[in-house]
């Protein structure tokens, strides 16, 4: 009976057989997600303790690599697939077995009158989570980790990829850009300049899926940050001004309401980011800087347009003792055109007119006060 070998290249290159295949990172299917330009910045590593595994691996980062940081995301490979992550825990390492070691190192280098002839070596070492891997054969999804190789910058099309964009069941909503520590060049492969003359860092748009932002398949997002610190507003304004214009390319009609709870914050969203020359003083009194070149890129390359909001209107209650009383048990609204008496910041000519009074009643609500507090609370939001 007649028996067949199969010839195994092992991943160094050196061929067991006749025929050489290609490494993973050499493959021509892979040229189009990597910075060839920016070139290696490191390389991957797997020890005993600390193995590669399919959701994580590390690198050490080469000591040109003074860009790499946390939230970069890189392209690593296993056998036959690109393995992209984000960049996150940094460790550095060297050969001392304690602190102490250190310690009496540097009294000794102190009491000798000539420098030390030698630097202590150390590596700086990343943890990558992995986002998702592309496998030679677009059939086969590859959870195999990264193999002992170079580490790349993922470019702009690794980024989209690893992000699922090509996975789409709804339109594309632009919701973020990313930074990565690679720099943006031209055609002529020239680093670019941001307007400071600084070399301008790649961006790469990141989108979020109709179908999970909108529904039906989740229909919601959710901000978490520091108060005051973490833009949770500023970029829930920004992701609603990116539905409307949207879905307005893609002839659909979406309303959002917002309830105000932090100041005047949301009183402003029909004002435009670049005023008109009769407003520009109100814009200095408010500090605001303006969106320079960069910004305008950005939204640029996102397929936006920084406009205010349309058909903006504020809803504001009564000041207090300022309520209309009602007759017959009826408070009328309609007609209303005593804007002084709204608890609101428009109140300047030509600020007013998209301003609307607004009453509720609690009867409903007191009778079913468990309903709307929690139990723990119910003295301080029912009687103060």
């Amino acid at each position: 009976m007649d028996t067949a070998t199969a010839t195994i290249s092992p991943i160094d290159g050196a061929s067991t057989g006749e025929d050489r295949q290609p490494l993973a990172w050499d493959h021509e299917a892979f040229q189009n997600l990597v910075d060839r330009d920016t070139g290696v910045i490191g390389r991957v590593v797997s020890s005993e303790k600390e193995p590669a595994g399919s959701h994580e691996f590390f690198f050490w980062a080469g000591d040109d690599a003074q860009t790499l940081d946390v939230g970069h995301i890189v392209v690593a490979f296993s056998e036959q697939a690109a393995v992209i992550g984000v960049v996150d825990e940094p460790r550095r390492y060297s050969d001392l077995r304690s602190f102490l070691d250190d310690y009496f190192d540097r009294h000794m280098e102190n009491a000798l009158s000539q420098s030390a002839p030698t630097v202590r070596p150390e590596i700086l070492v990343f943890t990558v989570k992995v986002l998702a891997t592309r496998h030679l054969r677009d059939d086969v999804q590859s959870h195999r980790p990264a193999v002992n190789g170079p580490v790349y910058f993922a470019n702009e099309t690794a980024i989209r990829f690893a992000l699922g964009t090509h996975n789409f069941t709804g339109a594309e909503i632009p919701a973020l850009m990313h930074t990565n520590g690679n720099y943006e060049r031209d055609d002529d492969g020239d680093i670019l300049f941001d307007d400071e003359g600084r070399p301008r860092f790649q961006r790469t748009p990141l989108f979020l899926d109709e179908d999970y932002l909108l529904g039906p398949e989740a229909g919601h997002a959710n901000w978490t940050g520091q108060s005051g610190l973490a833009t949770k507003t500023s970029h829930a304004l920004f992701l609603i001004g990116s539905v409307f214009q949207t879905m307005e390319r893609e002839n659909t009609t979406v309303a959002a309401i917002m309830f105000n709870v932090k100041g005047p914050d949301l009183l402003w969203l029909d004002k435009p980011a670049r005023p008109d020359p009769a407003h520009e003083g109100a814009y200095t009194a408010a500090d605001w800087k303006g969106l320079g070149p960069d910004d305008l890129k950005a939204y640029a390359s996102l397929g936006l347009r920084p406009e205010p909001f349309e058909g903006t209107r504020v809803f504001a209650p009564f000041r207090p003792g300022m309520d209309p009383q009602p007759v017959n048990g009826t408070a009328r609204l309609d007609g209303f055109s005593d804007h002084q008496a709204l608890n609101t910041a428009r109140q300047a000519p030509g600020e007013t007119d998209r301003v609307f009074p607004i009453l509720w009643s609690l009867k409903t609500a007191l009778a079913f006060p468990h309903k709307v507090f929690d139990f723990s609370d119910l003295d301080d939001k029912m009687w103060g």
